[in-house]
């Protein structure tokens, strides 16, 4: 399951480079996920933005399984780097300010609600900063 957070931000990094369709985005990730990366990848679209390379995740750490009515829902701890992931205004400038930071510490979910598992969301992690 751990793999499913990696395989997730070189999809979503791939569908922001418009290099993946929908379809293949919903292999590893829940329908509202896809919402979701679909309607950030609208409103960059919007402005111009240009996206190079995909963040990446390392340091994954399971938190947490729960099965709550037969779906079962695990939590992982993870750093998601966007060392190799640029996205760029519509004047080709980096839209991160040079003090944004490169490595963030976040919960990942992955379920298996749609019969099979797939990343469900990440948020950054409120506590405190391991990577």
């Amino acid at each position: 399951m751990e793999e499913l957070y990696p395989q997730l931000l070189e999809a979503q990094g791939a569908f922001m480079r418009n290099e993946l369709t929908l379809e293949e985005l919903r292999v590893v990730a829940t329908a509202d996920m896809v919402a979701t990366i679909e309607e950030s990848h609208g409103k960059g679209a919007d402005q111009g933005f240009v996206v190079t390379g995909a963040p990446t995740a390392d340091a994954i750490r399971l938190q947490q399984v729960q099965d709550s009515a037969g779906v079962i829902e695990i939590r992982f701890y993870a750093c998601f780097d966007r060392t190799s992931y640029v996205p760029f205004d519509s004047n080709g400038q980096p839209v991160l300010s040079d003090d944004a930071r490169i490595r963030i510490p976040v919960e990942a979910v992955v379920d298996s609600s749609e019969g099979t598992y797939k990343v469900d969301g990440y948020e950054p992690w409120p506590g405190e900063d391991f990577c």
